[in-house]
């Protein structure tokens, strides 16, 4: 396994010989309104383009549905027809988006000849009050 931190918790990884994408948020420096009140996200720019960053992956991962895991800018410019691992309650969301192959949890993936697939696990950012701000995951 051979993993790349982009920024945030958007990293590329390389796992049986596939090139994967997690979490992608791949909007510029301050493109969205705080999350937490603190400070606009995300809160550093890209190390590198947008096109470097999703060049040469097979598939996306997608840990769960907010907006600092998958941004509306990943939405607009990865392929639709790429592979999206999600949790099974946001399937619907990937695919009214326009994603044609969305793999939830626990599903293999025929694009990868079934040498992938997912788990998904359920979890939160923190406990007491913040935590209650960002929601399920």
């Amino acid at each position: 396994m051979n993993i790349q931190l982009i920024r945030n918790a958007t990293m590329k990884m390389t796992y049986a010989g596939r090139m994967l994408l997690t979490d992608p948020m791949l909007a510029a420096k301050d493109a969205y309104k705080p999350f937490a009140g603190i400070a606009r996200n995300p809160t550093v720019e890209l190390p590198m383009s947008v096109e470097a960053v999703v060049k040469g992956i097979e598939g996306v991962v997608v840990s769960h549905d907010h907006p600092d895991h998958f941004d509306q800018t990943a939405r607009e410019v990865l392929p639709k027809e790429i592979p999206v691992f999600c949790q099974t309650q946001d399937k619907a969301r990937m695919s009214e988006t326009g994603f044609t192959t969305v793999i939830p949890d626990g599903r293999r993936a025929d694009p990868h000849n079934g040498q992938i697939s997912s788990a998904g696990k359920s979890g939160r950012h923190s406990s007491g009050s913040p935590g209650s701000l960002h929601g399920k995951t």
